[in-house]
């Protein structure tokens, strides 16, 4: 039987490797558990942080995120995949304008899904457009749930059921206050949330090793102990706040100076919320990007995203 279940997201082309570059720290969360804190910013022209890959990235994993592998494969055997990638858009914009933000509340959706299953490896089970729709009923509180696997974790005990949660706005405080908002939710209602997951997750796989490994890891059986743990996977986005107007080719060793001072001021805040909301026998994984303009762009990117055409 598989030990793992497959990623989503395209391994091939433009990834997440190819749109943002990751700012070294030695910064941490100081929990017992797995853990890390890990900053990353998109490539800088004209003293600015340029979206053009990233719109490209979410526009080719767009259908991805949407759809459950049941559902893509269906796609595949129809020979329809085109018709998933429109489909998804559509399910997207449909959803973004029925909410009070509008689509740009949507991007941190996508980028948690996106670091989660890149860089943390822990494979989706639903993101939070198929909670939304798909789970409705079922009221989740999460931005997405992943599965990460023991062999990619330092202790290799249990696999964990990774809890999304994600903020974009232009303060970063604010951010991880939001974003520790819909943690403390999810936390309050976690038999709800796996229950949930025990109900539906099977159907939202085709593999029958999948199948097997999601039957045997996470359906509760009768006289076998729990093999899973609960974690949080956490991506925030905020408004780097430095003037690029004046500013000459030292601007961008300027960025990752005010970057890395964000990380040393803001890591151990997150650290006070964890302890605060009595979750540090958690693992916890945090993902932050700065943005130009957080609130503006937040919009403007996906919106740009959901007409499918040039980047803005």
């Amino acid at each position: 039987m598989s030990e793992s279940i497959s990623a989503t997201i395209k391994n091939s082309g433009l990834t997440l490797d190819s749109v943002f570059v990751e700012v070294q720290h030695s910064e941490g969360l100081n929990l017992p558990k797995a853990n890390h804190i890990r900053f990353f910013h998109t490539a800088m022209r004209g003293n600015r942080l340029s979206t053009d890959n990233l719109q490209v990235f979410l526009r080719r994993n767009l259908a991805r995120y949407v759809f459950s592998r049941a559902q893509l494969e269906n796609y595949r055997i129809n020979d329809d995949l085109d018709s998933a990638v429109s489909e998804a858009m559509r399910i997207m914009a449909e959803n973004g304008g029925s909410s009070a933000e509008g689509t740009g509340n949507m991007l941190d959706e996508i980028l948690v899904y996106a670091f989660l299953e890149e860089k943390l490896k822990a494979p989706k089970l639903m993101s939070r457009v198929e909670l939304y729709t798909e789970m409705a009923q079922f009221r989740s509180e999460c931005k997405g749930i992943h599965l990460l696997s023991p062999s990619d974790l330092p202790q290799n005990t249990k696999f964990q059921m990774v809890f999304g949660a994600s903020n974009i706005v232009d303060d970063v405080k604010t951010a991880i206050d939001r974003a520790f908002e819909t943690i403390s939710k999810i936390d309050s209602h976690e038999s709800r949330e796996i229950l949930m997951v025990q109900k539906t997750v099977l159907d939202q796989f085709f593999n029958q090793e999948e199948v097997a490994l999601l039957s045997d890891v996470l359906i509760p059986q009768p006289g076998k102990p729990e093999t899973y743990d609960t974690a949080y996977g956490v991506f925030l986005g905020y408004q780097l706040g430095l003037n690029p107007t004046g500013r000459g080719d030292d601007f961008e060793a300027l960025a990752e100076q005010k970057m890395l001072c964000d990380i040393r001021e803001h890591a151990g805040y997150i650290s006070e919320k964890i302890s605060a909301a009595g979750l540090t026998g958690h693992s916890f994984y945090v993902y932050i990007v700065p943005f130009n303009d957080a609130e503006q762009e937040k919009t403007q990117i996906m919106d740009a995203v959901l007409r499918g055409g040039a980047p803005i």
